[in-house]
């Protein structure tokens, strides 16, 4: 019996072209929905702008009657009291637009990058005249100008840096590093309320949040060593610990931004470390947390080269933190390894990956300030990331978005997540980094000991800083 052969079926001209026009109506339809999302977004963007822009103009007749407060007549308690409230308002409303639109993020940086531009060409025409009319020193104003950057969001941070520091702004100095804590549970600074060796990932986020919050004439950063051989009780338990492949490690634990004054102060956490980090440039806030770890291994007596190599170090930042902390573990002239990265909301996206690192980055949708540095993972396909989005509160959001004690929730749940699907690329990331924190022994958890370090600067004078202008900076 011969088989019969099936020919294809074709549409009518009339039924192809309906499909046609149907599915363009449906691209038409979607794009209309799109701008109108867009324009929603930037309509819930420019309110609050505009509204920041009114406030400044606000301060600055506040400032105004501060200098001749009887021609205005007008009460200056009154007048600071509706600044702040005005201001205060602007903010929450942009932090909803941010939070609401997070894609607002990425169009202000690519805005700023447009702006860097322009502000780079000011600023090298401002250097270009004040060498040539002779005004301060030109030989660091010559420095300044190599350093700016002609284009880009970078030229943006480096026109901001050479001005900064060209008009007395950033004035730091030498760094001081001092230890505050140093037994079992480091008593030492009764503001530090999180003073014992956390359990996990999600517990060195909340140490975090506290050292934060502590912050006050400088900078907290929490050196842990776990698995410290003295606290092993006995040769058996030792050689038990040696046989599971427990060896003595290091944990980092290294806080944000702790200010956003631009006038340098004693904390070294603060926007120069930012742009600093950014440019690839070495921060104070680095240099204090690098002689931190060092000042706690030298109490276990590990002083040379060949000693710190076989150190194992877990370096964990929060925003600044995690650039200091991606900048030490890439760093040739870093004295100790750094095995492995955590990163919370932390802009490292254009930072280098050393090639030996694990590096896991925690983020949010609505927290913009990763987008700074380039979303970590997309830049380099080597970093895991782990991302979560989060339900806005009543107030605060956008710092609701990057605190630390929000990150400490999201590194729970990352670790929820490892377990349920350990294969992946978050749950081989956790499971490596949990082995850095006490393991459940026989007879209990490992032991180890607990430093906690302030790191405070130096503000120079004017006349530090013509000595610091004619000295040649690394």
């Amino acid at each position: 019996m011969a088989r019969r052969t099936r020919l294809p079926r074709t549409r009518p001209a009339w039924s192809a072209a309906t499909l046609s026009a149907s599915g363009s109506l449906r691209r038409a339809r979607w794009h209309g929905q799109r701008r109108r999302a867009r324009m929603r977004g930037v309509g819930a963007w420019v309110r609050p702008m505009s509204a920041l822009a009114r406030v400044g103009i606000a301060q600055t007749r506040f400032v105004s009657y501060l200098v001749h407060p009887r021609r205005h007549g007008r009460d200056t308690a009154l007048a600071r009291e509706e600044c702040e409230t005005r201001t205060a308002e602007a903010l929450e409303e942009l932090q909803r637009a941010y939070f609401a639109y997070p894609w607002l993020g990425q169009a202000t940086i690519g805005a700023a990058g447009v702006v860097g531009s322009c502000a780079a060409a000011i600023a090298r025409a401002g250097l270009r005249a004040a060498i040539g009319m002779r005004i301060g020193d030109s030989r660091a104003h010559r420095r300044r100008l190599e350093a700016i950057p002609k284009a880009g969001y970078e030229a943006f941070l480096a026109a901001l840096l050479a001005g900064s520091e060209a008009a007395g702004v950033f004035r730091s100095g030498e760094i001081h590093v001092r230890r505050i804590g140093a037994t079992s549970w480091a008593r030492g600074d009764p503001h530090v309320k999180r003073a014992g060796i956390p359990e996990d990932l999600a517990g060195s986020f909340d140490d975090i949040d506290d050292l934060t919050w502590a912050a006050r004439a400088g900078s907290l950063v929490k050196v842990i060593r776990v698995g410290d051989e003295t606290g092993w009780r006995s040769p058996l338990a030792s050689a038990f610990m040696r046989l599971r492949g427990c060896r003595p490690r290091w944990i980092v634990e290294i806080a944000g931004t702790d200010h956003l004054s631009l006038p340098t102060t004693t904390n070294p956490a603060d926007p120069e470390a930012n742009i600093r980090e950014s440019l690839g440039l070495v921060s104070n806030q680095r240099r204090g947390v690098e002689r931190a770890v060092l000042d706690a291994m030298e109490a276990y007596d590990i002083t040379t080269d060949e000693e710190r190599a076989g150190e194992d170090v877990l370096l964990i930042g929060h925003s600044q933190g995690a650039m200091v902390a991606m900048a030490l573990a890439a760093a040739e002239e870093t004295p100790f390894p750094v095995r492995a990265v955590v990163s919370a909301g932390g802009p490292i996206g254009r930072m280098a990956t050393p090639p030996r690192t694990r590096v896991l980055a925690l983020r949010h949708l609505q927290d913009p300030i990763p987008l700074f540095g380039g979303l970590a993972g997309e830049v380099d396909p080597a970093v895991v990331v782990y991302e979560r989005s989060l339900r806005a509160p009543t107030s605060g959001v956008l710092y609701y978005a990057h605190a630390a004690g929000t990150y400490a929730r999201t590194a729970a749940e990352a670790i929820a997540y490892a377990r349920r699907i350990p294969d992946s690329n978050v749950g081989r990331a956790i499971e490596a980094i949990s082995h850095y924190y006490p393991q459940r022994l026989l007879w209990g958890r490992e032991s180890g000991s607990v430093f906690i370090y302030e790191i405070t600067q130096d503000v120079l004078g004017d006349d530090d800083i013509k000595e610091a202008d004619h000295e040649p900076q690394r």
